[in-house]
């Protein structure tokens, strides 16, 4: 996203997992959220992928204990 500035997220953070350090295989990986775009930083990528939206269901179980005032605040702004 050359030239754009999107609110980036570490995963392991937002997970509750332990700290990792970035290493040369870490990644962004761009998202589009409810209009939205932003970035989730990652380990490493291993394989990309198109999924229609079609077959894609809510994650209320995952997302339940994840707060989203961070995304809310840079997001809906």
């Amino acid at each position: 996203m050359r030239g754009s500035v999107l609110p980036v997220f570490d995963l392991r953070s937002r997970l509750g997992l332990a700290e990792g350090d970035l290493t040369e295989a870490a990644r962004i990986i761009v998202v589009l959220v409810n209009e939205s775009i932003v970035g989730f930083i990652v380990d490493e990528v291993v394989e990309v992928t198109t999924i229609n939206t079609g077959n894609v269901e809510t994650a209320n179980a995952l997302s339940s204990g994840l707060s989203t005032e961070i995304y809310q605040r840079h997001c809906q702004s």
